[in-house]
This record gives C-alpha cells, sequence and structure tokens, in this order.
C-alpha cells in the first residue's frame, strides 16, 4: 500500500513537471519560430546598433518602459531566428517574461506560491491558456513591438498587485518597515509601464479607500502608515516624471491615425460635448461586458455560499476588487473606443481570469473531492496547451518557411534592390485558435530596407 501510494505521488509530481513544461513550451513555439513584423522592421530589426540612442528616443516619443526597452532591444533581433546573439537571448528573455506573467498570475489564482503539486500545475497550465488563448490577449503574438510593451505591462501590474490580493485573502504580509521600500519601487515600475492601467488602480485605490473610512474598516492614521500608501507614491512619483518630464500622451493624441482609430474626445472636446464621453463610456462597458459579468456571477456564487454556510466556500472580496478594477478601466479610457486600443485592457482582462479561475478552484474543491477529478482536471489542460503549441507551431513554421528563401536571395543578390512577393504581405490566422501575427513588410514600411536594400514589390 506505501509503494503504491509513493508511486502515485512521484507519478503526479511528473504530471505536474510537465503541466509547468507545457506553457514554457508554448511560449518558445511563439517566439523563437517568430520573423519580425513590418512594425519591428520600422523600429529598426536587424541593425545591431545604436541601443542607447533609440532608448533616449522612445522616452522622448512615448515615455513608457515598454517602449524604452522595445525600441532598442528589436534592433538585436534577426529577421528570423537562426541560433545567432543577442537574438537567441532576447527571444529567451521573451520566453521568461511571458513565463513569469503566467506563474505571477497562478499566485493570484491559487492565493500562493505554486507548489509541486498536480493541482498547481493544473492550475498554472490553465492560467497560462486563460491569458495566451484569449482574444483580448492577442498584442502577445502581433509583433515584436507588441509582445515586449505588453509583456512588461503586464509584469509589472501583476507584480504590483500580488500584495493587495494576498492582503484581501488572508495572506500575512511582512511589516510596513520591510515593505514600504520594495513597494514604493515596485509602485514606480508599475506607475512608468502604461498610461490607463495606473489611472485604473489610483481610481480603485482612492474608491476602496473611501469606503475603508466610511464603513470604520480603517482609521485614517492606519492608512497613513500602510504599505499601500508607498506603493500610491511611487505609481504618483512615476505619473510624474513621465507627464513633467516625459512626453506623457502626446505622443498619441498629436497623432492624427490615432485619434481617427479610436475616436480620440480630447478634454476641451469632452467639456464641450459631453454626451460624447458617455457614449464612450457606455461602448467600453459593452466591450468589457464578459469580464464584468463573469464577475459578477463569481461575486453572486461567493455570496451564496456564505449564505447557505457552505464550508470553504472562498471569498468575494477579490472578485468584487477585480470588478471595481474593471469598471475603472472603463472610466480611464473613456477618451477612446476601448475595442479600438483593447490591448489597453489586457491587465484588467487577466486579473479578471484570475478571480474566475480561483473562484472556480474553490468550487471544484468543494464538488468534486477526491484524486479522479485532479487528473481528468490535468489531461484536460496539457491537451489544450499541446493543441495550442501544435497550432502555433504550424502557423508560424507555416509563414517561416514562406519567407526564408526570399530572405536569403536578397541577401546574396546583387545590386541595391530587394524584391519581395507581395503575397506576402498578408498573413492569414491559424487554423485552431486563431492566432495571427502582423506581416514581414506592408505597404507602409517597405521603404525600410532589407539588408541595407531597398525593396520593391513583386506580383
Amino acid at each position: 500500500m506505501q509503494k503504491s501510494e509513493k508511486a502515485a505521488g512521484s507519478l503526479c509530481k511528473t504530471g505536474a513537471l510537465i503541466l509547468y513544461a507545457l506553457p514554457v513550451i508554448f511560449l518558445v513555439a511563439a517566439y523563437f519560430l517568430m520573423t519580425v513584423t513590418s512594425e519591428d522592421m520600422l523600429q529598426g530589426a536587424g541593425l545591431g546598433s545604436g541601443y542607447i540612442e533609440r532608448f533616449f528616443q522612445a522616452f522622448r516619443y512615448n515615455s513608457r518602459l515598454g517602449d524604452m526597452y522595445a525600441w532598442p532591444a528589436i534592433r538585436g533581433f534577426d529577421y528570423q531566428f537562426g541560433f545567432g546573439l543577442p537574438d537567441a537571448f532576447l527571444r529567451a528573455a521573451d520566453v521568461l517574461m511571458g513565463t513569469a506573467v503566467v506563474y505571477l498570475a497562478a499566485v493570484l489564482v491559487l492565493g500562493g506560491r505554486p507548489k509541486l503539486l498536480l493541482k498547481d500545475g493544473t492550475v498554472f497550465c490553465l492560467t497560462a491558456a486563460a491569458i495566451f488563448l484569449n482574444p483580448w490577449c492577442g498584442s502577445l503574438f502581433l509583433a515584436f513591438s507588441h509582445i515586449h510593451n505588453y509583456l512588461i505591462i503586464c509584469f509589472f501590474s501583476l507584480l504590483f498587485f500580488l500584495p493587495f490580493v494576498m492582503k484581501i485573502r488572508g495572506r500575512r504580509l511582512p511589516p510596513v518597515k520591510v515593505m514600504a521600500l520594495p513597494m514604493l519601487i515596485c509602485g514606480f515600475m508599475f506607475g512608468f509601464s502604461s498610461n490607463v492601467t495606473p489611472a485604473a488602480f489610483l481610481l480603485t485605490a482612492a474608491i476602496t479607500a473611501i469606503a475603508a473610512l466610511l464603513c470604520k474598516k480603517a482609521a485614517p492614521r492606519d492608512q497613513l502608515r500602510s504599505w499601500e500608501l508607498w506603493a500610491v507614491a511611487g505609481t504618483l512619483l512615476a505619473c510624474g516624471l513621465m507627464y513633467l518630464g516625459g512626453s506623457g500622451v502626446s505622443a498619441y493624441t498629436g497623432d492624427a491615425v490615432y485619434v481617427q482609430l479610436t475616436d480620440y474626445i480630447s478634454v476641451s472636446q469632452a467639456i464641450a460635448e459631453p454626451g460624447r464621453l458617455a457614449v464612450h463610456l457606455l461602448h467600453n462597458l459593452y466591450v468589457a461586458a464578459p469580464c464584468i459579468l463573469s464577475l459578477i456571477f463569481v461575486i453572486a456564487l461567493e455570496l451564496a455560499g456564505r449564505r447557505f454556510g457552505v464550508k470553504n466556500a472562498g471569498g468575494f472580496e477579490f472578485p468584487a476588487l477585480c470588478l471595481l478594477f474593471v469598471l475603472a478601466n472603463c472610466l480611464a479610457m473613456v477618451q477612446i473606443r476601448m475595442d479600438s486600443m483593447i490591448r489597453l485592457f489586457m491587465p484588467a482582462c487577466i486579473v479578471t481570469a484570475a478571480a474566475v479561475l480561483a473562484s472556480a478552484l474553490n468550487l471544484i474543491k468543494r464538488l468534486c473531492p477526491g484524486r479522479a477529478p485532479r487528473i481528468a482536471g490535468a489531461v484536460g489542460a496539457a491537451a489544450l496547451l499541446l493543441t495550442a503549441t501544435a497550432d502555433m507551431a504550424e502557423y508560424r513554421l507555416s509563414y517561416t518557411n514562406a519567407v526564408a528563401p526570399v530572405l536569403e536571395s536578397i541577401r546574396v543578390s546583387e545590386g541595391d534592390t530587394a524584391y519581395f512577393p507581395r503575397a506576402l504581405c498578408v498573413t492569414e490566422k491559424s487554423k485552431i485558435f486563431g492566432f495571427y501575427q502582423e506581416p514581414m513588410v506592408a505597404e507602409w514600411t517597405k521603404d525600410v530596407p532589407i539588408y541595407a536594400k531597398h525593396v520593391e514589390f513583386t506580383d
């Protein structure tokens, strides 16, 4: 009996290791098999020089960590992966960052560090699926310019949110003296990473702080001594640097194409036509409706569990805070139509998925105890990620194999002109999950040279 239990335990640990590895393998297929895109080319893919100059250019154009990394980093990428440096190192960094995002989201789901257990491995796998198979997270595959931006935004957002969620879920945290400086730094990095997410957080924090005071759940003196105040201070410090010392959002609002694409409403227009803001807000709430409705359902489920005395009913505080954060995002993005820049909603979408998965995990524990449901869940999660990996690999390889001979012919050709098939300026979606990437060359970037040669299209 004891031997069989040990064998079963060893088998579960092996299964857990496989489940932890599957999201990494998926990201390797996604990023190592990827051909650089037209926007990557425009930002200097393959040039391998001017890193520091591009860093400061990005700060002046759009003072955000994502662009300040993306603009110089893309210059170290080869057009396609070929085991060269620094291309291999930078692609591995993307895989590592993507894995870190999944890990932090899984911590939010589990309420603690994932362990080498079949249950935790399944949660890790399903969390990866909730992020990378989500159509709202398509920018994580679209182009390296998008990938670098939004992996950084999601990483620092989740890292910043983690202590708040752990506090809500009743986890013990280090004292204020220990937490103050790390949260100040983390708040600064979070505030420096995005336009919308910090604004939504500050709005959420203000509402919850006022609610706590009104409900007498926290005294003003306690709030002023809290590590949360240091987190807010770091966020505000970053916003001050970006808007006073950097470009703020002027790089976008001064772009006529961006204004038309997003139906951007300036402050002066909002004052003159407040009805347009109301229409935008209703539209944004409609776009965010799947998140809003799923969180309302989860909150109702948790409250019903408490009402009927169900043991281990979980908590409604986490999904309730997520709901407030989602609504704050809709309000923070009210100057634009959210569907035109849905990638800005990605952190809110990920924390929504984490809250829903956390409640689902609690429900399964209550209704389906025992080993059999865990094994079934593990097999299902593994099958889902394996299918997604195969779909991604086939999609990436199809475009890679189509472009590779063209690139080689350009590289070895004589003269100053490169010929690129117009058919390769269009990319289709993958067959199963609809993964998509921008083409390597587009009409608007054909003036960018390939191997120092001018590009012309062939029909």
